[in-house]
């Protein structure tokens, strides 16, 4: 037993005091990717956010989650373009809406069904807030993703997490993901992530 032993001998013997243990670094996964989405709502905003979105699609299908993904009417990706990037279009649920008011509820009654892993809102404007703060409120009970895709920032109580996304200058071939909020973390991060691009979309 380490009853006897001096401290002496329990540091040549690499043991540690519980106060000098140290908490091992997330792995990149837990910065971004679908567990870092789960449970939560997020906004993924700027240049590269809808291909940022088809590589979590992707993943979710990988791990057999079903997926939703809604999109202003005119403004839908290219589906072969979604099948290069990995995704299966005939198990992606596509809502093509006129409205962002209409896109709102649909998403709403889509993430309370509970039976989604991914529901993603591609938008040109943010819904209410009482439909954003109803969205938080499905992800949480449900431990699901709910993405909400939008050219510019917005950092509305709602999201727990807010992703701005560009190209990767100094990176062919990746997107730079700067977090402008991340209430899962202490504090904000920059990640860079290879992506499969979806020529002609934001």
């Amino acid at each position: 037993m380490a009853k006897g032993l001096s401290r002496l001998q329990l540091m040549r013997a690499g043991v540690l005091r519980g106060s000098e243990l140290q908490a091992k670094p997330r792995r990149e996964e837990s910065l971004w990717g679908l567990s870092a989405l789960r449970g939560r709502l997020s906004l993924i905003c700027g240049l590269g956010r809808v291909s940022a979105v088809a590589a979590l699609v992707a993943q979710a299908q990988r791990q057999q989650q079903r997926c939703a993904w809604l999109v202003k009417t005119g403004f839908e990706p290219f589906a072969p373009d979604l099948q290069a990037a990995g995704i299966d279009i005939n198990s992606l649920m596509v809502a093509r809406l006129d409205a962002a008011r209409t896109m709102g509820r649909a998403a709403d009654l889509l993430a309370r069904s509970g039976g989604l892993g991914l529901v993603v809102l591609d938008s040109d404007e943010l819904p209410s807030r009482a439909v954003l703060r109803r969205l938080a409120a499905h992800a949480e009970r449900y431990s699901m993703g709910v993405s909400v895709l939008v050219e510019r920032p917005s950092l509305d109580a709602a999201f727990s997490l807010a992703v701005q996304v560009s190209p990767a200058v100094d990176k062919p071939g990746c997107l730079r993901l700067d977090a402008l909020r991340d209430r899962g973390r202490n504090s904000l991060w920059q990640s860079s992530e290879a992506f499969h691009a979806l020529p002609g979309c934001p």
